[in-house]
């Protein structure tokens, strides 16, 4: 029975150090490793560690302003970062999706005028 519930403690110290891992963005999986193999040990060594979590960034100050005032009425389309097309939308949905840090300079965009997927920061003031 004792190796039985060693094995319940380890588990249990193991995903304790997963959880606190992925929140403090450290590698899951060693982590759990450690705490499954050195117990509350690993989980107070985890615990001491600076966190590695990113901090995200504020949108930029700038509102998405279009070169061409007439392309404010046209309906967009962009390409995110995983290479899906979203759309159509209003510039309005665009800029709002600008302000969400979804879209930045480099995305590929397109609307009806434009005749191949332009990068936005050619589009923008």
């Amino acid at each position: 029975m004792h190796p039985f519930i060693t094995v319940i403690i380890g588990l249990a110290c193991g995903a304790t150090c997963r959880h606190f891992a992925i929140k403090r963005g450290r590698h899951p999986f060693g982590w759990f490793t450690c705490g499954f193999v050195f117990g509350l040990i690993g989980l107070t060594v985890l615990l001491l560690l600076p966190s590695r979590k990113k901090v995200r960034t504020p949108a930029p100050p700038f509102q998405l302003e279009m070169c061409d005032p007439a392309n404010e009425g046209k309906l967009w389309f962009y390409l995110s970062d995983e290479g899906v097309q979203n759309g159509p939308m209003s510039h309005q949905a665009l800029s709002q999706a600008w302000r969400d840090q979804k879209i930045h300079k480099q995305t590929l965009v397109w609307h009806e005028n434009l005749t191949d997927w332009t990068l936005l920061h050619t589009l923008i003031k």
